[in-house]
């Protein structure tokens, strides 16, 4: 049965309300002592919470923020019962993390109404959760071990090949073979390199020190930018179609980060488009800002794609070969939002993507630049 647990200082309505959600098949409980409440609520997890703000000793919200300030019971649906005189402190409960309001005096539909819409919503969102964390799960058990073992069955099988040649191969082979293994290594290295980046970004983000510690003597961010762009065309064989408009224009967080940024976003366009097609890197400085754009006329990605871009998240892998776990992308968009900037994303499926963020210039980098989530403009 679904347990709804009720705090209201009055016995006779806690009675009424329990017996109403009885009847409804619900298994309800509840309390007039805040404290006690807030005891049994810990121990037993209810399926949704309905307090009245007046409660004595401690109030309705004070009662919100203790919930929702504990892990067991912080996504626990939470309904306010309030009087008339009590109206105007909704927005308060509202930004405390109330879902609800039921006013007094109110009508048993009225409070089934309220307790079924919050169930609900509650089992949407755990559905959603839960197919995402399957996703997830379906991600990490098929990428990994390839991006894994692939590297791994290249280095393994041109060393077996130089070992069994017994010293026959032409110098020509040799380097052919050594070439290979390089490459499977670089791989191996960026896939360590990636998680150890998205495992620190864990550990500092939030932390406004790290910000002060990353920045240093200001630099020009197109001659960053360029050699990362080319590094990566040249890792993809594709410096044909890397396509440069860069302005100069001087910032001050590191170096390491802004080229770990282009890095992994030019690797990404050139990863999802092919041979031939243009990869467009522009730069240029705005309004205090420096502005970059990526343009690919790649495979694109869906609304829902861009929504889901995160660590350990491909798409349609089984329809295109892809290397990598996901998590290049995820990790420029956090360093972006770190460092006070914004991520975009706009694709149309078939047609290509354009990614463009913007960071603060030097003499703009101490100011505050609101900062947010990728913005969604993909096409369903």
């Amino acid at each position: 049965m679904t347990q709804v647990y009720i705090f209201e200082d009055e016995p006779e309505i806690l009675d009424n309300i329990v017996d109403i959600l009885t009847a409804a098949g619900f298994d309800a409980a509840g309390t007039v002592n805040s404290l006690d409440g807030l005891s049994q609520v810990q121990q037993t997890q209810p399926a949704v919470i309905v307090c009245d703000i007046g409660m004595p000793v401690m109030d309705g919200y004070t009662v919100l923020q203790s919930i929702r300030q504990d892990a067991r019971t912080a996504a626990v649906p939470f309904i306010f019962l309030t009087g008339q005189a009590e109206r105007d402190r909704q927005r308060e409960g509202m930004e405390l993390g109330a879902d609800d309001y039921i006013t007094k005096p109110f009508t048993q539909a009225e409070l089934l109404k309220a307790i079924q819409a919050q169930l609900q919503k509650h089992s949407r969102i755990k559905h959603k959760y839960e197919a995402t964390l399957q996703a997830l799960r379906g991600n990490i058990a098929y990428a990994l071990p390839h991006e894994l073992r692939t590297p791994l069955t290249q280095i393994q099988g041109f060393a077996d090949l130089m070992l069994l040649s017994e010293g026959q191969m032409q110098p020509v082979e040799l380097l052919e073979a050594a070439g290979a293994i390089r490459k499977g290594c670089d791989r191996l290295n960026n896939l360590i390199e990636n998680y150890l980046v998205y495992a620190q970004l864990d550990l500092i983000e939030g932390d406004p020190s790290r910000a002060q510690a990353v920045s240093g003597d200001p630099y020009q961010a197109a001659t960053v930018a360029r050699i990362q762009a080319e590094q990566q065309a040249n890792r993809h064989d594709r410096l044909p179609d890397l396509i440069l408009e860069l302005e100069e224009g001087a910032l001050r967080l590191s170096e390491e980060d802004f080229g770990k940024v282009i890095s992994e976003m030019i690797d990404n366009a050139f990863k999802f488009s092919d041979r031939g097609t243009p990869v467009t890197l522009r730069g240029r400085a705005r309004d205090g800002s420096y502005q970059v754009e990526i343009v690919d006329r790649g495979w694109g990605m869906t609304r829902d794609q861009i929504a889901a871009v995160g660590a350990y998240m491909q798409f349609d892998r089984k329809l295109h070969e892809q290397q990598g776990m996901g998590l290049g992308l995820a990790i420029a968009r956090r360093l972006i939002e770190f460092h006070q900037g914004r991520l975009t994303i706009t694709s149309e499926v078939g047609k290509g993507t354009t990614m463009t963020f913007s960071l603060p210039l030097a003499d703009r980098a101490a100011q505050d630049v609101d900062s947010g989530a990728v913005e969604l403009k993909g096409s369903r």
